[in-house]
């Protein structure tokens, strides 16, 4: 799951640094980076995520990847601020003797953005649903789901971020 923070903060970064908005003052840097990290900030994404696992626990000579398309979108709904984000991801699954490539499961999560009172902690909780569009039985779970998804992401610091989800 780090990695997978990790690499969603990098893609995040990256579009951020390649926007026009890139060309704010140095003092502001610390915190837009921090925004970029920030998987609640109200920022319209769309984001290309590859996660390549080059050995799996227990299978030898295996290798698994995942490719995750992702938005965001933050609208105002209901009498607050949301963010609602959406991912298709595409996976290689290793399979004895072999490995099965297709689209994973459709996954929206909404998150209701609660004002904390302090600027560098973000909250939210939201429904979240699954959609069984996984093109192989092996790449999805091939079943519909729902449930609440929280998120909490504390940016006080610029150099060490952290959160949960």
């Amino acid at each position: 799951m780090a990695s997978f923070r990790h690499a969603t903060a990098i893609t995040m970064a990256a579009g951020i640094g390649l926007s026009p908005g890139s060309l704010l003052a140095q003092d502001d840097a610390g915190a837009n980076l921090a925004q970029a990290n920030n998987p609640l900030a109200a920022f319209n994404t769309l984001n290309f995520q590859n996660q390549y696992n080059g050995s799996l626990t227990g299978l030898d000579d295996t290798t698994s990847n995942s490719f995750f398309l992702r938005g965001a979108l933050p609208v105002s709904a209901f009498g607050g601020d949301w963010l609602v984000r959406a991912t298709l991801p595409v996976n290689k699954i290793p399979v004895p003797g072999e490995s099965v490539t297709g689209i994973g499961d459709f996954n929206v999560f909404a998150t209701y953005l609660i004002d904390t009172g302090n600027p560098t902690l973000s909250f939210g909780i939201g429904p979240q649903i699954t959609a069984p569009t996984a093109t192989e039985d092996e790449t999805g779970s091939g079943k519909w789901s729902a449930g609440l998804a929280n998120v909490l992401f504390n940016f006080k610091n610029p150099n060490f971020q952290w959160g949960f989800c």
